[in-house]
């Protein structure tokens, strides 16, 4: 049987929400019928040294941005990667890959092009030329795949496409295959630095300016107002961590705010917290509200775009989790 020849375009493949996703999907693809590539723009990355040992072909670009003359120079060498493996399907990720990979894929004459819009951020907020450059290739794409109906809803109206053109498709994940017992939770409550007595708070995110880490920083002072068995855990890294460890500490809470980086067990860190919150101001489909669930954490999460369709029922208000206004500590 002929294998299905996919290519995936993306960023880079660090840990990140849209790169986790990606790489569950290509580790459960059955490779007996498709033949998978992933070509990234920026670098490879810690996924991409993991799916190279499941038989997933990683390719790096090496370009920062997609409008520089190295951008320009390899988008030839896309369109030229593209025309000699002679893809089936090419399937894009994320602003730039749905930008860059798309006009590739069409110059290149790739018989499926699909994108994805993964999170409603650049959209709301208004961004004219995002969406100008999407209206501008959205016709030479034939399926655009959205993560919830409420990211397909702000797309249809912000870049008029047709309702027949777009798909949702939620986010899932593997469930846990194993909980840790006590003493593995209480050993691992140790080695973060947690007291037996603390109450655990964690928000799981890569420091960027839309997960709602400063809103996070206020709120914890707030709450060690009124109790002190409390500790907060941030897990992830970012360009925005040095920020928040100068408010960490301008807040006083350098001894219950604990930075724990990236992490790779974050199933067992999910067992340790009795709250886990995702404060973002856009959001997509969050994967950690999914693991939170499955974990069975209790959830406190903004009241925006996925993130209430994740925690809410759609179309139905019977909701897992308590939902706040975003950019609102107090709440």
């Amino acid at each position: 049987m002929k294998r299905i020849k996919i290519v995936y375009i993306i960023d880079k493949l660090h840990r990140a929400g849209a790169q986790v996703h990606l790489s569950r999907v290509l580790q459960n693809l059955d490779l007996d019928r498709f033949e998978v590539h992933v070509v990234c723009l920026i670098e490879g990355g810690p996924l991409a040294e993991e799916l190279k040992k499941t038989g997933t072909r990683v390719h790096v670009l090496g370009i920062q941005k997609i409008y520089n003359l190295k951008a320009f120079r390899k988008f030839f060498v896309l369109i030229r990667f593209m025309k000699k493996h002679r893809f089936n399907i090419v399937h894009n990720y994320l602003f730039s890959a749905n930008i860059y990979g798309t006009i590739a894929a069409w110059l290149a004459q790739i018989p499926v092009i699909i994108t994805s819009r993964r999170d409603t951020g650049r959209l709301r907020e208004g961004g004219r030329l995002h969406i100008l450059a999407y209206r501008l290739t959205n016709p030479v794409v034939h399926k655009v795949v959205c993560v919830t109906e409420s990211v397909k809803n702000i797309v249809r109206r912000k870049e008029k496409l047709s309702p027949d053109k777009m798909i949702t498709i939620y986010n899932g994940i593997a469930p846990a295959l194993r909980t840790p017992t006590a003493s593995e939770k209480q050993e691992l409550r140790k080695q973060c630095g947690i007291d037996p007595s603390d109450q655990v708070v964690g928000l799981i995110a890569n420091f960027n300016w839309i997960k709602g880490h400063t809103v996070f920083i206020e709120a914890a002072a707030q709450v060690v107002q009124q109790r002190q068995d409390v500790k907060f855990l941030l897990i992830g890294d970012g360009a925005l961590r040095e920020k928040i460890q100068s408010q960490i500490k301008a807040s006083g809470l350098e001894d219950k705010v604990l930075l724990l980086g990236k992490r790779d067990d974050i199933g067992n860190i999910l067992h340790i917290m009795d709250v886990s919150v995702n404060l973002s101001y856009s959001e997509g489909m969050s994967n950690t509200l999914l693991e939170s669930m499955a974990a069975g954490v209790p959830l406190v999460a903004t009241d925006v775009d996925g993130n209430r369709e994740t925690v809410c029922s759609y179309p139905t208000d019977d909701c897992t989790g308590i939902l706040v206004p975003s950019k609102d500590p107090e709440a």
